[in-house]
């Protein structure tokens, strides 16, 4: 049923970008939370979702007292100031008019509340799993960048003043836009001018993000914490790829960054060498990592609209899990696409030289490989074009194999 909601609301959030509002980030980040819940407790044996629905009422509850109690901070700070005419007693207008003259004080009252008596702050360190889930930062107190800023803005709506959020640096920093200015919640809802958050991400301007580009940076992080935890690499600057040519090339055994030797569990025991995989997954808590990095992967899919990287992504996910016949069909989709488009007698040639270079034998398994990519000095000013052909040629070369390994395994 949970599925089925979040299904649901990516599908709208992608299908009504500009129709959708604020609001449906949180519904999205507490769905999301909640899912990530009930997937930890069926593989732990708890009680399914009995916490998990809890905790997410408790979190929406804890939302609204806080946004409650930033607007008494707020009416006293104004009263304060203007004396009677600025009391608590006010209309929902009459509170929308005071906010919008003194915007500076709901931003004094709101972080009083969450910085100074709740006490809330930065992640302990990017390996903190808690810190990606929205429902566990509200109850712990820290949270992503991301996460903090979604909880900023939640309780900021509560309190009567709307802000935007701008997702930075693919969603690992996140800021919150109120006019010519910027409220940066990491930092303890630190006011400055966007001037400066262009300067500091090296951005030329810092508009608000789509509703669809912040539930696409939370499902992100969503798969990102779980690719840490199976890789061990937690930092942004050293996560290993899974987009593009480069996410190719680590199912492809051709990633540079990354030396490994390989570890194959079977029935007859074990067996090492190299080969495109850099990881074993042995114990069900892995295999839950993994079958959450699909799942994240197949709403990154719906969001982005069925990009090439959402599909290659989703491609090398489902084949580190060993779904290989569904890896072959989301990459032969990819596949046929791009092949229309450059024709196919020059994708033909170049996929021969990337064949060659690969090469296709398989054994136990797993294909033999650890060779150079193609040589690209060849490509002169048609660069964008040739890298177009191998992007193909490698997701065809992918697919192929995963047909192979698929054989294989149906054979034993």
């Amino acid at each position: 049923m949970l599925d089925l909601q979040l299904t649901n609301t990516i599908t709208r959030i992608r299908d009504a970008d500009e129709d959708v509002g604020r609001a449906t980030v949180l519904s999205l980040a507490m769905a999301l939370s909640l899912e990530a819940e009930i997937a930890s407790s069926v593989a732990s044996n708890n009680n399914v979702g009995t916490s998990a629905v809890s905790r997410a009422t408790w979190t929406l509850s804890s939302i609204k007292g806080m946004g409650e109690q930033a607007r008494r901070l707020f009416a006293a700070a104004v009263k304060a100031q203007e004396g009677d005419g600025g009391g608590s007693h006010t209309t929902q207008e009459e509170h929308e008019e005071l906010v919008e003259r003194h915007p500076t004080l709901m931003l004094e009252s709101i972080n009083e509340v969450l910085f100074q008596y709740q006490g809330y702050g930065k992640m302990r360190a990017w390996s903190d799993v808690h810190a990606f889930s929205f429902a566990r930062v509200v109850e712990t107190g820290s949270g992503s960048p991301l996460h903090v800023a979604i909880l900023y803005q939640a309780v900021a709506e509560e309190a009567g003043l709307p802000l935007d959020c701008i997702v930075l640096e693919d969603g690992n920093y996140a800021v919150l836009s109120l006019g010519q200015w910027a409220i940066d919640p990491y930092s303890s809802g630190m006011l400055m001018a966007t001037e400066e958050i262009a300067e500091l991400f090296d951005i030329e301007d810092p508009k608000p993000s789509s509703v669809r580009d912040v539930s696409i940076a939370l499902v992100k992080m969503q798969l990102y914490v779980d690719w840490a935890a199976i890789t061990g690499v937690f930092e942004p600057a050293f996560r290993l790829p899974l987009e593009g040519e480069e996410g190719l090339d680590l199912a492809l055994g051709l990633y540079d960054d990354v030396s490994f030797s390989y570890e194959m569990s079977g029935s007859e025991g074990e067996e090492e060498g190299e080969v495109s995989q850099f990881f074993v997954v042995r114990d069900d808590r892995g295999q839950q990592y993994l079958a959450n990095c699909v799942r994240a992967a197949e709403k990154l899919r719906i969001l982005e609209r069925d990009s090439s990287d959402s599909r290659i992504r989703l491609g090398v996910l489902l084949y580190f899990n060993k779904r290989y016949q569904d890896a072959a069909e989301v990459l032969d989709s990819l596949v046929n696409e791009i092949g229309n488009e450059i024709g196919s007698e020059v994708e033909n040639e170049v996929e021969n030289e990337v064949e060659n270079e690969i090469g296709s034998e398989v054994e136990n398994g797993a294909t033999a490989l650890g060779v150079e990519d193609v040589d690209r000095d060849e490509a002169g000013d048609d660069d964008d074009a040739l890298t177009e052909r191998i992007l193909n040629s490698k997701c065809r070369t992918l697919a192929n194999k995963c047909r192979l390994l698929s054989s294989s395994y149906s054979s034993m």
